[in-house]
């Protein structure tokens, strides 16, 4: 849908366009994205109520949407997963970027900018797609067909992403470092750390309340209170999610949803168990282990 932020954009891209083929200059995705004039969003929704040609919609989120009056809404939803392209599409897809053609491609991280940028590229297999529709394509080659992902927070051919080399690290039980770091810069938490920090990390000051965590905020609070890194590749897994989901931390934590997200919360006890009491201190090294640190329930099972 022509949402307003949207219109923005455009408008913003068409006239850095038509400035660029005004001076005869090339016009590329860079152009584009260096070049966009500054438009005010205010004026522009003014403009748009009072055109008579358009039907402007105020969406829940307080978002607007500006129609042409007698025009059916045929919008591409390039967020939904439901795949109605032909399979041969995505062959010539996938032969693509898993071809050298595609040998060092680095796309914008944004599902729009990344499918102007494959736009510019003229590629042969995407003629005769709207801007929506290569949207939608982007969207499924990466969430459902594996065959783009994000690397850095750019889109790369699946091959050379973050979930390949993170699957990879796993599989060797190594650390997966990306981005500018050559080493980490924290001492990597073993089994019996993680799983006390987290039993820290998730209660409350006198130890008895439990606490919640975003998820995204585990791996930051471990570098920030406890010093350590927190690598699930190290441990075996490539995604953290995956790491608190492991049969070695049932009786320490739980992963669940909330809203748009998911949080860390403390394990229930289980009767069934039995437990006994390790210090935190213990488990940390002394260079890294905080000054002061309760005890915390550990199931006695040792994993081989």
């Amino acid at each position: 849908r022509p949402h307003g932020r949207i219109l923005l954009k455009r408008l913003g891209e068409r006239a850095a366009g038509a400035s660029a083929a005004a001076h005869f200059a090339t016009i590329s995705h860079r152009n584009l994205v260096e070049n966009v004039p500054r438009i005010d969003a205010h004026r522009l929704r003014k403009v748009c109520e009072r055109c008579r040609q358009l039907r402007v919609e105020v969406e829940d989120s307080g978002e607007y949407s500006a129609l042409l009056v007698g025009r059916p809404q045929t919008f591409v939803d390039a967020s939904i997963n439901v795949d109605e392209y032909p399979e041969a599409l995505w062959l010539m897809v996938a032969h693509y970027f898993a071809s050298p053609c595609a040998e060092g491609l680095v796309l914008p991280g944004g599902r729009y900018a990344c499918a102007q940028a494959l736009m510019s590229l003229e590629l042969p297999f995407l003629c005769g797609y709207s801007l929506g529709r290569i949207c939608h394509i982007v969207q499924l080659a990466i969430s459902k067909r594996r065959i783009l992902g994000y690397l850095n927070g750019q889109v790369v051919p699946y091959r050379c992403s973050e979930a390949v080399v993170k699957e990879i690290c796993a599989q060797q039980q190594q650390p997966a470092v990306l981005g500018p770091r050559a080493v980490p810069e924290l001492p990597l938490a073993t089994l019996e750390q993680a799983r006390a920090c987290l039993w820290q990390m998730l209660s409350s000051e006198d130890g008895q309340e439990p606490v919640s965590v975003p998820l995204p905020n585990v791996k930051r609070l471990f570098r920030s209170r406890f010093n350590l890194d927190l690598s699930e590749t190290a441990l075996g897994q490539s995604r953290l999610c995956e790491l608190l989901h492991d049969p070695r931390f049932h009786d320490v934590c739980e992963v669940r949803l909330q809203g748009n997200g998911y949080i860390v919360v403390r394990a229930e006890p289980t009767p069934v168990l039995s437990r006994s009491e390790i210090s935190l201190a213990a488990a940390l090294s002394p260079a890294c282990a905080p000054g002061s640190l309760e005890t915390w329930p550990v199931c006695e099972t040792t994993w081989a």
